[in-house]
């Protein structure tokens, strides 16, 4: 945040002395929108296009930025307003086609899969321009035909994951959580029950990807003293930094049983200075998924915090994380093979840290939360010490910002559309991904 400010001062400087230069402009305003800042980091941008009507990056960057925001009709006309500009704007197809909204017409669509055909295309748009057509079939309720475009913009990942993205290694996997489990057993919290630091104050909601986090956020940080901090990396960071500090990188479990108070203790206030500085609410929920890897170190910091995990009928997170066009990739998202393995060595995991951990897990089911929405947000307030609060039931008018694949989705009432969206697809899953996860 200090490196925020600084940058924010430079560019302040600078955008004063070249008033008209877009580019400077343009970099105050994404400073101001990591502060959170949203407000002033638009009207830059809407002035900056005043001047120059015909910027696609900034008009892009509106677009974005009003899709997080929540504005999807002021998100749409800029997805169009590029379109406008280059009929070939592939930025443009996809901020269309992702939205959630059927908002393209037939042509369109077919002018996105000529251009993903073009050997002049550069891969990673051509995954995007499949990922795209797929989820406006997908909305079209044109099931077999949207699978084809989700199976090839997989494909191309896998294709050059060499380049892009690194290649899932099960055992490797395997492996990293294998030690994890060996290290942080019951005896090593029962020696280490005085470490970490007693606060109230933190939430950490995890499960995998897809499973209803971004859902349960919005619902627990629409309650008058929740702050929803979004996917935070600072615990991955902490973690890492400790491993180093012992000559352990990139294998911090082994070096679990070298650290001793002072070291939990500084990871601890380096998390909380980090939230301190976003926010001054009493209670904050930090969604990172993947923190469930984290959950040993997380309970040493702070054995007080909260602990939400979120659970979803793998089938439909099997099927959604293979239909998703991750910002952040994770390797084992692009066939089902690599998605049911590592399905595997979470629940297996999370069976340990329900085993061994001296703290309460939460555990908040997507398809019962839909099913019966009031009786269990109720729940889960009362799980969380936290009184009644109406605005959790109409968690999709609170405000903020939402940078997840759920953009669009947290930002309409609770509704089954999700719900075993698998059998919309059943034919074209592995029979051992669906017969391995019975409901």
């Amino acid at each position: 945040m200090g490196n925020l400010e600084n940058a924010r001062r430079s560019f302040f400087k600078a955008n004063k002395i070249n008033k008209n230069d877009p580019q400077i402009s343009a970099n105050l305003s994404s400073v101001y929108y990591a502060q959170g800042l949203y407000t002033k980091a638009i009207k830059i941008l809407e002035d900056i296009v005043e001047l120059h009507p015909n910027n696609k990056f900034v008009i892009l960057t509106l677009g974005i930025y009003f899709s997080e925001i929540g504005e999807k009709q002021k998100s749409l006309y800029h997805f169009k307003k590029l379109l406008e500009l280059d009929e070939n704007n592939i930025d443009g197809y996809y901020g269309l086609a992702s939205s959630g909204t059927i908002c393209l017409t037939e042509k369109q669509i077919e002018r996105m899969i000529q251009l993903a055909e073009s050997p002049s295309i550069l891969l990673r748009d051509k995954m995007k321009l499949n990922f795209g057509v797929g989820y406006q079939l997908d909305l079209q309720k044109n099931y077999d035909r949207a699978f084809s475009f989700f199976k090839k913009a997989n494909e191309l990942v896998r294709e050059d994951n060499t380049k892009l993205y690194n290649k899932y290694d099960c055992l490797k996997q395997e492996e990293l959580f294998k030690e994890i489990k060996s290290n942080f057993t019951e005896g090593f919290f029962r020696d280490r029950e005085d470490y970490g630091l007693i606060t109230d104050r933190l939430i950490f909601i995890i499960g995998m990807p897809r499973s209803g986090t971004s859902l349960i956020e919005k619902i627990v940080s629409s309650h008058r003293n929740v702050f929803g901090a979004g996917e935070r990396e600072e615990i991955s960071k902490a973690v890492n930094n400790l491993a180093a500090n012992y000559g352990k990188k990139d294998q911090y479990a082994k070096c679990a049983s070298l650290l001793d108070k002072r070291a939990i203790r500084e990871a601890a206030e380096f998390y909380l200075e980090s939230l301190t500085r976003t926010t001054n609410s009493l209670f904050v929920c930090d969604k990172m998924p993947l923190n469930f890897i984290h959950l040993g170190f997380i309970y040493l910091m702070f054995p007080n915090a909260k602990v939400i995990h979120c659970k979803r009928d793998f089938r439909d997170i099997a099927l959604s994380c293979y239909f998703q066009n991750f910002s952040h990739p994770y390797p084992w998202s692009y066939n089902f093979s690599d998605i049911q393995h590592y399905l595997s060595v979470y629940s297996d995991l999370m069976n340990h840290w329900k085993k061994v951990l001296p703290m309460d897990i939460i555990e908040t089911g997507y398809e019962e939360l839909i099913d019966d929405f009031e009786n269990n947000v109720r729940i889960l307030l009362d799980s969380l010490n936290l009184p009644w609060d109406d605005s959790c039931l109409e968690f999709y008018k609170s405000e903020g910002v939402v940078q997840t694949a759920s953009k669009w989705q947290v930002r309409e009432p609770i509704n089954s559309g999700s719900v075993s969206k698998w059998k919309k697809y059943e034919k074209h899953l592995p029979s051992e991904l669906i017969s391995a996860y019975p409901k």
